[in-house]
């Protein structure tokens, strides 16, 4: 009687014991395969935005950034405006995150009443792409094409079927008139405002720079830096290579 007491009392004991040292070693395999799939900065930012209770404990990238709006659950993607001192008045930062890993960082400046200079680093499967633009609207090709990906349902019941109708939706201002996408183009038309080719360089080099990688490797990343961004491929203009 006393040796089956005993084995029931170790089977009481044991069984919990190896349940918890089970799932400890699940966890670790979890968050060690999670950890090496974050195999560059921008996956790593993405994470920390979507997946906020992930097992890899990072920072809300939104509030690295300074910005108190967020992914929420419900949400495909989320975009927020990021803040910077060095900014002008006539200037403007925004990232935006979209759950399957795709990022936006887009400045904005202002050049007249209807026209905006546009640099955007998109961000998609280990490649991060610059480009740049003038629109004649106060949002870009860029982000009007990810709006429609995104939304492609909501838009579809609402009958909006070309980026013509986003842009009549989703701009303050829109004439209608093409973007220019063309280096010639650009450059001729930023010409009377004293932009150059080098100052869309040193520009371009802020925005992903200091905007939005300086921060997150001083506040949130935990083993990037900038010289280590990871597996990505940066995909600059051919005019500013």
């Amino acid at each position: 009687m006393k040796k089956k007491t005993m084995r029931r009392l170790l089977y009481i004991v044991a069984i919990p014991l190896l349940l918890i040292l089970s799932y400890k070693v699940y966890m670790h395999v979890e968050y060690d395969k999670q950890y090496k799939s974050l195999d560059n900065v921008f996956k790593e930012m993405n994470y920390a935005e979507v997946y906020p209770d992930g097992l890899v404990k990072l920072p809300s990238l939104g509030k690295v950034l300074g910005s108190y709006q967020g992914l929420r659950i419900e949400d495909t993607w989320a975009g927020f405006r990021i803040s910077n001192p060095l900014l002008e008045s006539q200037e403007y930062t925004k990232l935006n995150v979209y759950r399957e890993g795709i990022m936006l960082l887009e400045y904005r400046r202002q050049l007249s009443d209807n026209s905006y200079l546009f640099i955007s680093w998109y961000y998609t499967e280990n490649s991060i792409q610059e480009i740049v633009s003038i629109a004649f609207s106060d949002i870009s090709d860029t982000y009007v094409k990810q709006v429609m990906k995104h939304e492609e349902i909501v838009f579809q019941e609402k009958g909006v079927t070309n980026k013509e109708d986003v842009y009549r939706r989703r701009a303050t201002i829109y004439t209608g008139q093409p973007s220019l996408n063309s280096k010639s183009e650009i450059l001729s038309y930023l010409k009377p405002y004293g932009i150059s080719e080098e100052w869309l360089k040193k520009k371009s080099d802020f925005v992903l720079n200091d905007v939005l990688l300086k921060p997150w490797f001083e506040k949130g990343s935990q083993r990037y830096s900038f010289d280590n961004l990871g597996n990505v491929k940066i995909e600059r203009l051919d005019t500013f290579k």
